[in-house]
């Protein structure tokens, strides 16, 4: 690894020390960065006031933000797990006020700190500060700001252990009443936390406080496409916020408010991420719920209508469906998009009142498919023969969900195969065959 000027006598063991320092302060945000940050220490940047403070070097640390050489990671991730596993032995935590063991408290705290950045599906580490966290060598708030860091990188936000951790640390700060937290430990095993109900919905979470949850995750999801845990921890967070709606609590017109907020953000990220089947599956999830308890709410609490449409002002939320169908209009190769017009019908609100001309609506996207004498071809389509595809699946789903699908497997595989030409498909989903179909190429 080449060193920076002026830095060739910083050893490994210092610079595990300033990383875990660093990461333990915690920043605001966190990069993993390419290289080993000797091109961002050169001579004249250690005399430019301007450049990188050369303090915190090889780490790029300006204003609470900070970035990780991935070489130096490594390297560093080395040196870390030893001295992890020196102090787990030596700490012994039923003596954990002893002024003698507090060097080792602190070597666990960096040592962790460091693992968990390099190697984020280490459980060990996360133990390890749990126990720090129960015995007072760690604060509570100060490591859900750590985490929330973490989540930051790509390969830490799809840990679905560090997502439950941040859920343990909520339960722990924010203590619901009559909780209990329970040990187990046997002959030999190191103590491990065991979570008696790994749920939100009991706690008193401030407004802020989910609000600042919400944040989190959509940062995460932005870094790791349709990530399940990052978009699970939403839908707890998000259970948590019903509950407090429905509480009747002195804040309760501002968790409404939250709640409709909540319900317009997750609309607004499916317009723009088509194909994040994580994201349609949660705002499929709360659409009921949320528009139950918006339902009887005065206008100035009710969700504002999204991109598609008009700017009247607020309104009531267009309805699911609605909204599912704008979207395979503007993006049928989508197929998230048509398990999301699935989804939708399968809404309670929708269930009460089914549309009339869903069928003709699905059948527009069938190649050479005739309506009043024209053919029309699938809309803004990059590959027609996949929407054709998905148009025909869902035509056979519909089928079949109404009790009209009498077709055996033979016939259903054709279709999963997309097979346009197939007089017996065409038949079976109702198109007219009468003139041969061509597809394209």
């Amino acid at each position: 690894m080449s060193i920076w000027p002026g830095m060739r006598e910083l050893d490994l063991a210092q610079m595990v020390m300033r990383l875990g320092a660093l990461l333990n302060t915690p920043p605001l945000s966190l990069e993993i960065i390419p290289g080993d940050g000797s091109e961002w220490f050169s001579e004249e940047e250690i005399h430019d006031s301007q450049g990188p403070p050369v303090d915190f070097a090889p780490f790029l640390y300006m204003e609470h933000h900070l970035g990780v050489p991935q070489k130096v990671l490594y390297k560093a991730y080395l040196v870390a797990a030893t001295q992890f596993a020196q102090a787990k032995l030596s700490l012994d935590l039923s003596e954990f006020g002893s002024v003698s063991i507090k060097c080792n408290t602190t070597s666990l705290i960096h040592s962790s700190a460091i693992i968990l950045l390099a190697n984020p599906a280490h459980q060990t580490a996360l133990n390890a500060r749990k126990r720090l966290l129960r015995h007072g060598g760690l604060d509570a708030a100060n490591e859900l700001c750590f985490t929330a860091a973490l989540l930051d990188v790509r390969d830490c936000s799809k840990q679905s252990i560090l997502w439950h951790h941040r859920r343990w640390l909520l339960r722990r700060i924010h203590k619901p009443p009559g909780s209990k937290e329970h040990t187990s430990a046997s002959a030999g095993i190191s103590p491990q936390i065991v979570d008696i109900d790994d749920t939100l919905r009991d706690l008193p979470l401030p407004l802020e406080t989910l609000r600042h949850e919400f944040s989190v995750v959509a940062k995460a999801c932005e870094t790791y496409r349709r990530n399940y845990f990052a978009w699970t921890h939403r839908y707890l967070c998000f259970e948590a916020l019903i509950a407090l709606v429905q509480s009747r609590s002195s804040d309760g017109d501002s968790y409404r408010m939250l709640l409709s907020d909540e319900l317009l953000a997750s609309k607004q990220w499916v317009e723009r991420h088509v194909s994040d089947y994580t994201a349609v599956q949660y705002l499929h999830r709360i659409h009921d719920a949320a528009g139950c308890l918006l339902r009887t709410e005065p206008p100035a609490l009710v969700v504002t209508d999204g991109p598609s449409a008009c700017n009247s002002g607020p309104t009531r939320s267009p309805s699911l469906l609605a909204h599912a169908r704008s979207l395979v209009e503007a993006y049928p190769d989508h197929e998230t998009l048509w398990l999301y017009l699935r989804a939708a019908l399968s809404s309670p609100s929708t269930i009460a009142h089914p549309p009339a001309d869903l069928e003709a609506f699905a059948r527009r996207f069938l190649l050479s498919q005739k309506v009043d004498g024209v053919k029309v071809s699938a809309l803004s389509a990059v590959d027609a023969q996949l929407v054709h595809m998905h148009a025909c699946r869902f035509l056979a789903w519909s089928a079949r969900q109404a009790g009209q699908w009498t077709a055996e497997g033979a016939c259903l595989r054709r279709i999963m195969c997309a097979a346009s030409d197939d007089p017996e498909v065409l038949q079976m989903l109702g198109v007219d065959s009468a003139d041969p179909i061509s597809l394209p190429g």
